[in-house]
């Protein structure tokens, strides 16, 4: 038991520190060490070290907003609101996936129900807009979708 803690300790210090080391090098500008440093806890499943890597896609030379939606994807579905957000704004502008505005509506939704910072309130302020452009249909099903998402992500599923 004793070294199962202890190793569990060791893992968050280093993984605690890549995150900085991570945050580290974005500050500096070197967005390649960054990605080089988050990209080991990204492959653990950290939903924050996801989205850091996907929001160095969305500038830069390397600007990939594709792949900085598959990175936004990975830590949405296990519930990070700032992710939610960034994907919602993709499928809301079509930038690096197929325009969406129902599943942007659904992400921005989770996002505002999730956060209650300045994060949520972005989302509730997209979702504002993105509910304007859906026939009620649409909005119906992916308010419908919200929820579903948040039972299942509720009961660990």
């Amino acid at each position: 038991m004793g070294l199962m803690l202890s190793l569990s300790l060791v893992f968050t210090a280093s993984s605690a520190q890549l995150l900085e080391q991570g945050l580290d090098a974005f500050e500096r500008g070197d967005v390649e060490q960054a990605r080089a440093a988050l990209k080991p806890l990204a492959d653990q499943g950290s939903p924050i070290a996801e989205t850091l890597i996907g929001s160095s896609y969305l500038s830069g030379k390397a600007r990939d907003p594709a792949t900085a939606a598959g990175y936004f994807l990975h830590a949405a579905d296990r519930g990070y609101a700032p992710a939610q957000l960034a994907l919602a704004r993709l499928l809301a502008k079509g930038e690096g996936v197929a325009r969406d505005e129902a599943a942007a509506y659904r992400w921005a939704l989770l996002a505002a129900w999730r956060d209650r910072s300045a994060i949520g309130g972005d989302a509730r302020a997209l979702a504002a807009g993105l509910i304007r452009k859906l026939r009620p249909e649409a909005r119906r099903d992916a308010e419908r979708a919200a929820r579903t998402w948040q039972v299942r992500a509720a009961s660990g599923n």
